[in-house]
C-alpha cells in the first residue's frame, strides 16, 4: 500500500479511488493512442489542430440566417390616426402576439388585436423620436421635482411621503409644501415605482443629517 493509500485511509475515507490513483495522461485515460487522435476527434478534418479566433470568426460568418416567413399583413397600430399602411407579420410575430395575449388572459385583461400592435416603417422612426423626446421631458420633469423635494422642509416631506406611501390624498389641513409634494412624489411613483420613491425620500433625509446617500439615490 502507497503512502497516499495509507493517508486517505488514515482521514476516514476508505480506499483511494481508482480516479485518484490513476496518474495516466488524460488522452490515455479516454482510450486514444495519442494526442493527436484525441484532437483529431475533438476538431474533425483539421487535422488535430486546434481551433483559432480566426477560424472561429470564419465560421460564424458562414452560418446561414433565415428570416422568418411572412405569414400576414396588419395594419399599421397609428391607422386610428390616419395611417394606411399595411405591415408584414412574420411567423415569429405572431408567435410574440400569442404569448402575450396569453399573459393578459391570465391576467384577466383583453388579448391583443393583430391591427394594434405593429408598426410601419415611417411611422416606427416617429414613435421612436417621440420617446426620446417624452424621455427628456421626464429627465427635466424628475431633476425639478428632486430640486423641490430637497429644498422644502423635512417635516413636509415626511407626511407627503406618508401620504403616497398609503396610496391616500394629502390631509386637508396640510401645508401647500406638502401638498405640493404629495403631487410631485405621486408623479415619481407613476413614472419609476414606489421603490424609487422610498430611496429618494431616505436619501435625501440622511443627506440632510450628513450622511452619504445610497447608490440608487444618484440622480440627487
Amino acid at each position: 500500500m502507497s503512502d497516499q493509500d495509507t493517508a486517505w485511509e488514515d482521514m476516514g475515507y476508505g480506499a483511494l479511488p481508482e480516479h485518484l490513483r490513476d496518474k495516466r495522461e488524460d488522452w490515455q485515460v479516454l482510450g486514444y493512442s495519442s494526442p493527436q487522435e484525441r484532437d483529431a476527434e475533438r476538431f474533425g478534418d483539421r487535422g488535430g489542430e486546434k481551433p483559432t479566433r480566426r477560424f472561429v470568426t470564419r465560421a460564424r460568418e458562414d452560418m446561414s440566417w433565415t428570416p422568418s416567413p411572412t405569414v400576414t399583413a396588419a395594419k399599421c397600430r397609428v391607422h386610428t390616426h390616419g395611417c394606411r399602411n399595411l405591415v408584414d407579420v412574420t411567423e415569429a410575430g405572431m408567435a410574440a402576439l400569442e404569448q402575450w395575449s396569453a399573459i393578459l388572459v391570465r391576467r384577466g385583461e383583453a388579448p391583443l388585436e393583430l391591427n394594434e400592435c405593429f408598426f410601419c416603417d415611417p411611422c416606427r422612426g416617429m414613435d421612436r423620436a417621440a420617446a426620446c423626446e417624452r424621455a427628456a421631458k421626464r429627465r427635466e420633469r424628475t431633476t425639478e421635482a428632486i430640486r423641490y423635494l430637497k429644498a422644502i422642509s423635512q417635516g413636509a416631506l415626511d407626511e407627503a411621503h406618508e401620504a403616497v406611501r398609503a396610496h391616500i390624498p394629502p390631509h386637508p389641513r396640510a401645508s401647500a409644501e406638502a401638498i405640493e409634494a404629495h403631487g410631485r412624489l405621486t408623479s415619481l411613483a407613476r413614472w419609476l415605482g414606489d421603490g424609487y420613491v422610498a430611496d429618494l425620500v431616505t436619501a435625501i433625509r440622511e443627506g440632510r443629517r450628513g450622511v452619504k446617500a445610497k447608490p440608487k439615490a444618484g440622480d440627487l
